[in-house]
């Protein structure tokens, strides 16, 4: 290995002589370069071209940084460079006579927090020296190509301390961007116009799942929906309800996603409480006009949450109870730092505080009763295969339910009423190219409705009449979605991709016990089918400032 020395800080020289025992002593640079970083708590930097996927066997498992990479790299003509608790790899121009260092290189990988190790959507890229940058997507993958030599990145996101690093690019570079979350604590506050241009599209709020946690709400349930109708343009129409009005829109004009899965009905409670656990979140972004083409033709917005990844670095865990109801979030490592879960549940117990009247109902003591519960579950896995590529496979199921029973010396009425929504996502993405994203997405959709309701009638001591009455409501869907991010040059990205959608619906599925038409009930009963094609391209490009 070739080792280009400069002066080097006290710091610096101690990272290199650390002691570090790795787990494996066998495989690719790659993997034992990722198994270093992870025991030495430092990261690499490294462009494709130091032979990533040559075979090596390490003799020693635990010896100095140093003594490492000279084995990794015995015989290789690689040179480093420190940069704080960074090492950066890369070929010496000399060495690279034959493969003189092109004019353009690309820097790519994903934008994470380096306590939890999520990826952060949204988080800004940027160059200054060259005056470009870029937005990390949906999956926190970013990708710049910049003039190859000497240039400085800054990385920035909401709530999270700013980076900045100082590169040497001779080759496209695979550089991992962990930030750090900022100080809750502040002694002054100053506002300032940037001089450099906004990245975000126009029409597009995000809000951090933080700042939605602090909005005072109903009972003071932390609501996403009740926290968006604070912005401007948007409202909920009637007092307390969850649906959301948007520029003079209605509620169906609104499309929703959760994990990119449509969600038909977000309310609970008759509309008071939305489905959305906030400890289950993780971005959430609502566009007000500009729609992008991937999401179709809406009248009024699109909101598309993601919900959290799950912490790979540590076990965690949270619970609060609220007035009207509590919930917990659970996440964590799954055997390693490549994959993680997520598990998070709501429920109210109302049903507890109406105990009392279910007791006297029991008791005669009055004629009637009612009862009313929801629930939430959100789960999620996703983990990191070896090449890079990455599998997301998330969960979400809400159901309210009402109940209610009259009661006199003969008769007995039931009235049951339920809904609810299930949506299910399996997403598969990999980076083909430092400059191409590729996404495949399949989802499940589900909400369904129901009405049930039941009379007993003692006609005599012998003979009791039963009549019962039951209806269903269902739309469920099936989407597979391909796409593939182009990221051309500086402050230029390209979206391209197809999808293909199931609908079923069941507009009322009728059970009854009296004496009905068999045409009617065949008619009520039989379930539509329909299919729906997409094929979409955005084509973005912000001019220089």
């Amino acid at each position: 290995m070739l080792f280009l020395r400069a002066p080097l800080l006290l710091a610096q020289q101690a990272l290199l002589q650390k002691q570090v025992e790795l787990d494996k002593t066998a495989g690719t640079v790659q993997e034992l370069l990722q198994e270093l970083s992870r025991k030495g708590s430092f990261t690499f930097s490294y462009g494709n071209n130091i032979g990533l996927q040559r075979q090596v066997t390490l003799q020693h498992k635990s010896q100095t940084v140093e003594a490492h990479l000279q084995e990794l790299f015995a015989g290789q003509q690689v040179a480093y460079l420190l940069r704080e608790n960074k090492i950066i790899l890369y070929v010496p121009a000399k060495s690279q006579t034959n493969n003189p260092v092109p004019q353009k290189v690309t820097v790519s990988g994903y934008v994470t927090d380096k306590a939890t190790g999520e990826t952060l959507i949204g988080a800004t890229v940027q160059a200054p020296a060259s005056r470009s940058g870029v937005v990390s997507n949906q999956y926190g993958f970013y990708s710049l190509t910049l003039p190859a030599g000497e240039t400085t990145l800054q990385v920035s996101y909401i709530g999270y301390q700013s980076q900045t690093l100082s590169l040497h690019l001779q080759r496209d570079t695979t550089l991992a961007l962990p930030l750090t979350a900022a100080s809750t604590t502040m002694n002054a506050v100053t506002v300032t116009a940037p001089g450099q241009q906004q990245l975000a599209p126009a029409g597009l709020l995000s809000m951090p799942v933080e700042r939605l946690q602090r909005v005072p709400t109903l009972l003071g349930e932390p609501d996403l929906i009740k926290a968006l109708a604070l912005t401007p343009g948007v409202t909920t129409g009637n007092e307390g309800t969850t649906g959301l009005l948007v520029r003079g829109g209605t509620q169906d004009q609104n499309l929703i996603l959760l994990d990119e899965a449509t969600v038909y009905n977000a309310a609970h409670l008759f509309g008071f409480v939305s489905i959305f656990n906030s400890d289950a979140l993780k971005k959430v972004d609502m566009y007000k006009g500009g729609f992008p083409a991937r999401f179709g033709g809406r009248l009024s917005s699109v909101l598309d949450i993601t919900m959290k990844e799950g912490n790979n670095q540590e076990l965690k865990g949270e619970a609060s109870i609220g007035l009207i109801s509590s919930r917990f979030n659970l996440e964590g490592p799954i055997g390693s730092d490549r994959t993680s879960f997520m598990f998070s549940g709501r429920a109210s117990y109302l049903s507890l505080l109406l105990l009392p009247r279910y007791f006297d109902f029991k008791r005669k003591s009055t004629a009637s009763y009612y009862n009313y519960h929801l629930y939430d579950l959100n789960g999620k896995v996703n983990h990191q295969f070896k090449d890079g590529s990455r599998l997301f496979l998330s969960i979400y199921n809400g159901t309210d339910f009402w109940n209610a029973q009259e009661k006199n010396s003969d008769e007995l009425t039931k009235l049951q009423l339920g809904w609810g929504n299930t949506t299910a996502t399996a997403r598969y993405s990999r980076v083909l190219h430092p400059k191409l994203f590729y996404r495949s997405v399949l989802t499940h959709s589900q909400y369904r409705y129901h009405l049930t309701g039941e009379n007993r009638f003692q006609e005599s001591e012998s003979n009791q009449i039963t009549s019962t009455y039951a209806t269903q409501s269902t739309v469920r869907d099936w989407t597979w979605r391909n796409g593939i991010d182009y990221f051309p040059g500086a402050n230029h990205q390209v979206k391209l991709g197809s999808e293909i959608t199931n609908h079923v619906f069941q507009p009322g599925a009728i059970r009854t016990n009296s004496a009905l038409d068999t045409d009617t009930l065949q008619r009520a009963n039989q379930q539509i089918g329909a299919w729906e094609y997409v094929l979409y391209a955005e084509d973005e490009a912000l001019p220089l400032p």
